[in-house]
């Protein structure tokens, strides 16, 4: 220890300091200086940046992954929308809804009544006494899964069940089978 004292001189001593201060000042000079966006994620630590060092409302949703974020309260209802435009009127001269049993769903049809169709044998529907003259026949039946459907509009190609003069169009209707049944359909006259 005495050897120590003896060299302690005044010069020693400020010497010694000066060097501890021109290191530690160098370094807390070099972290004050740093350039603009000079450090990323690769220089930041894992889980060195916390809740409580992140700024309130200084974050975005984009910063988030989709599903982190809980949903907010569901919004009022929006304005009711203006009402389209109405359509131009189809082409069909008419069309019905015609029930297994000859009958027509009147809800479903135009200027096809009941009156109008003849349930003159198992799956065999005359049409009669319409109000125009059909040139086409589309049929569809309601049962989609099975059966089958035919349709003719000629009167000379009517055939025996639909035997009366004024027979406008006649419509068959078979079960999946292929047997002559009575299905309900859907009738539309061009």
């Amino acid at each position: 220890m005495k050897q120590l004292r003896q060299r302690l001189t005044y010069a020693n001593v400020m010497s010694t300091l000066a060097v501890f201060l021109v290191i530690g000042g160098g370094a807390a000079f070099a972290a004050t200086q740093l350039p603009k966006n000079s450090v990323g994620s690769k220089q930041i630590k894992k889980n060195a940046v916390n809740s409580a060092k992140v700024k309130d409302h200084s974050l975005r949703a984009s910063d988030f992954k989709e599903g982190q974020l809980p949903a907010g309260p569901k919004g009022e209802k929006g304005a009711t929308g203006s009402k389209g435009e109405t359509g131009a009127a189809g082409s069909a001269v008419a069309y019905a809804k015609v029930n297994a049993n000859g009958t027509v769903d009147a809800s479903l049809s135009k200027n096809i009544t009941s009156a109008n169709v003849s349930h003159s044998g198992t799956g065999e529907y005359c049409f009669h006494g319409l109000s125009f003259t059909p040139k086409n026949a589309v049929t569809t039946l309601l049962n989609f899964e099975t059966g089958e459907i035919s349709a003719g509009v000629a009167p000379n190609d009517i055939g025996s069940a639909c035997t009366d003069s004024n027979v406008g169009a006649r419509v068959e209707t078979y079960d999946d089978s292929g047997a002559i049944a009575d299905e309900a359909f859907m009738v539309i006259f061009n």
